[in-house]
């Protein structure tokens, strides 16, 4: 007598889980993209904070140039004395933080691209992936707490004192911190771990079930 093996909940759960995963992965690394093209710009525009008396704009800045008026731009490592007084240690270190963030995140993108290769689709890359999502994260927050702690007044005009406010780069920075953050948790969820399981008693009984037909 032939016995028919009728579809079993297992099969669909052991079918559904490398479309899921898959899912993840693709998803994480399309975060990441947007997070590193944010993180890119924000680094490059001289627009993470700006002054301005009576309406017009005295000054705005970036990592790497200090504008004023918003047309004539000098490098920040420039001799003028007068710049440099604001571009002190703190400044610096604020400069290697978010850059290597920016590095970190080009590093976590490439090896995220990696996994979607099957064979190099294994638990430490994934890990690795979700380790460095974070760590890019936490340098970001560092830099902009440093930048937004220490630079809350940079410019005098007529002996008047400016107050500054954060411009565009430095909510794109924010916002690109956390596309940079978000995937981590993909990765993590996309690993043969019990980080993200759910089910997991009943996963085991539908296992246990159809091992016993």
């Amino acid at each position: 007598m032939v016995r028919v093996r009728t579809n079993h909940p297992s099969d669909t759960l052991l079918a559904a889980r490398p479309t899921t995963t898959s899912s993840l992965l693709a998803t994480g690394l399309a975060f990441l993209i947007m997070g590193l093209i944010i993180s890119i710009i924000a680094l490059s525009t001289p627009y993470w904070q700006q002054a301005e008396v009576h309406g017009n704009m005295v000054y705005n800045m970036g990592l790497w140039e200090f504008c004023i008026s918003g047309s004539r731009c000098v490098w920040v490592f420039n001799d003028n004395h007068l710049i440099q007084s604001y571009f002190q240690v703190w400044y610096r270190a604020f400069q290697g933080l978010y850059t290597s963030a920016v590095i970190v995140a080009l590093a976590t993108t490439i090896t995220a691209a990696i996994t979607l290769c099957p064979i190099y689709n294994t638990k430490i890359i994934k890990i690795v992936v979700a380790s460095l999502s974070m760590f890019s994260f936490l340098l970001i927050v560092s830099a902009v707490t440093i930048f937004m702690t220490k630079f809350s007044y940079a410019f005098h005009s007529d002996q008047e004192s400016s107050p500054v406010k954060m411009s565009w780069s430095f909510y794109l920075a924010l916002s690109g911190s956390f596309f940079l953050l978000i995937p981590g948790f993909m990765f993590l969820c996309a690993t043969p771990t019990d980080f993200c399981q759910t089910n997991t008693k009943d996963d085991k009984r539908l296992l246990a079930d159809d091992k016993s037909i």
